[in-house]
């Protein structure tokens, strides 16, 4: 009998470069000290294109492979709210509606990993990075200047767990341009 293949928990995302990161601090600064909770990494923060849940390691090649053929023009996010979900208690940087590219890009993304055998989410792409979980401050809801995220790369990207909670490692990029 065969020891069961390790698996790591995965997801393709939407990674920041240093700038936007400092950005995103910056705006949210005021909310988080308010909201409470416990605030993620920084070095972590996000936007999930696709969840796909626990993956074999002996799958992540492949999955890595189909990636490389996702094609996208690049486009830019522009989160313009800071909003709490009390439902999940946190604290995340929003966007009214998602661009069209943003949807466009799920989309293709999805028809990439369904013959894989991952399973999309079934709601819509609702673009936020999540900034505090556990929070226990009044409800948040605050207009913010738009705060642009650019798209230019696919990552994936392993959520470990830890004492402190998840920690957000990426694994690898793929440029999106054709």
């Amino acid at each position: 009998m065969s020891a069961p293949e390790a698996s790591r928990r995965l997801f393709v995302a939407s990674w920041p470069d240093e700038v936007t990161r400092s950005a995103v601090m910056r705006a949210a600064r005021e909310a988080l000290a308010t909201a409470g909770g416990r605030r993620v990494d920084p070095a972590g923060l996000h936007v999930t294109l696709a969840f796909l849940g626990s993956v074999g390691a002996s799958r992540v090649e492949e999955v890595l492979a189909v990636l490389g053929t996702v094609r996208a023009e690049p486009f830019d996010y522009g989160f313009d709210t800071l909003a709490s979900w009390p439902g999940p208690r946190v604290l995340a940087l929003t966007q009214h509606d998602a661009p069209m590219a943003a949807l466009r890009l799920v989309e293709r993304l999805w028809a990439a990993l369904e013959p894989l055998g991952f399973v999309p989410e079934r709601r819509p792409h609702r673009p936020h990075v999540t900034l505090a979980r556990k929070i226990a401050g009044p409800p948040v809801r605050q207009e913010i200047p738009p705060l642009v995220w650019p798209v230019r790369d696919l990552f994936l990207v392993e959520s470990r767990s830890s004492a402190d909670g998840s920690v957000y490692v990426p694994i690898a990029a793929h440029d999106l341009r054709p």
